[in-house]
């Protein structure tokens, strides 16, 4: 078991104000992203809250125009949108953990390319048009930190719920909200921000569904310090020297409320997982796995390279 604990991604937190009650390991698999705890020789499974979010929740009528409309680009575009995303994470939580931020580092060359170009990966010839729209992203998330954050709890967490799924939450923090002190998830959403463009971010349900997730799980792992309120945080393209954002406050969303059932009232998002329950969307992946490790000379032997593990 511990060997192949090696072969899979261990999913560490940027920040944690204390220490983990433990480790999550993650793999992407083409049913989707699952995360792993191993405890003892037992393997335990929880699926992305982000993929049991596609399977529960329609697209809406605006992602299928958007696919129209954009055709055969549409899963290009979409991969330059998470490599941008990621890069913007990346610089967030570069400013909490270092206490500021180089915005010169972004155009400093290491290995012959940007650093900025290094986070893009296969997007890298995209980092001159949108380097300046980047930084002005940047300065939206640090405007936010200023003015709202006062204490900083957990970024980039990894964690799981009884309910059979993990979420990796951006930022758990205390900030002032109508003038008073709450303790609230946020979860960051980049936009690519083109010169003059006048475009905001859109939410949509699957943000709540996240959002109310996350909330979910940390209260039950951490219930000494319940979170109340989560949140959306976007960029804005803004206009002269003070930089703005959007906090858009998801507290009191749908999957939050308790429905009438004939056993008493449930709660919709635990209604909704036991829903993906039923219909086996949580139900546990393959088991099997193939890795390519070691080094050879001279002649190949696929059996010594080749590893198959039964989990």
């Amino acid at each position: 078991m511990k060997d192949i604990k090696k072969l899979f991604e261990e999913v560490k937190p940027d920040f944690f104000y204390r220490r983990r009650p433990y480790r999550l390991y993650r793999k992407d698999l083409g049913s989707g992203r699952f995360y792993y705890e191993f405890v003892g020789n037992e393997v335990r499974h929880y699926i992305s809250i982000t993929n049991v979010q596609d399977k529960l929740l329609p697209k809406g009528i605006e992602f299928y125009k958007w696919v129209m409309k954009n055709g055969g680009e549409a899963e290009t575009i979409r991969d330059a949108a998470a490599a941008y995303g990621t890069a913007y994470h990346t610089c967030c939580a570069m400013r909490i953990k270092q206490g500021g931020f180089d915005f010169d580092w972004l155009s400093r060359i290491t290995k012959g390319k940007t650093n900025f170009e290094n986070m893009l990966g296969d997007y890298a010839h995209m980092a001159p048009r949108w380097i300046e729209g980047f930084k002005k992203g940047l300065t939206c998330f640090f405007q936010f930190l200023e003015e709202k954050v006062t204490d900083i709890y957990a970024i980039e967490l990894p964690i799981r719920s009884q309910l059979w799924y993990a979420a990796t939450l951006d930022m758990v923090c205390e900030l002032t909200f109508n003038g008073k002190s709450v303790i609230a998830a946020v979860d960051f959403k980049s936009m690519i921000l083109e010169p003059g463009s006048t475009k905001k971010k859109e939410f949509h349900d699957g943000h709540e569904f996240q959002l109310e997730g996350q909330k979910f799980a940390w209260n039950e792992n951490f219930p000494e310090l319940p979170v109340t309120h989560v949140f959306n945080f976007a960029p804005t393209n803004y206009k002269g020297d003070i930089p703005t954002y959007e906090l858009k406050n998801q507290t009191n969303n749908k999957f939050s409320r308790d429905i009438i059932t004939q056993h008493g009232p449930i709660n919709l998002f635990v209604m909704k997982m036991l829903e993906a329950k039923a219909m086996g969307y949580l139900d546990k992946p393959s088991s099997k796995f193939s890795f390519i490790q070691g080094k050879f000379e001279g002649n190949f032997d696929a059996s010594k390279h080749i590893i198959q593990y039964q989990l």
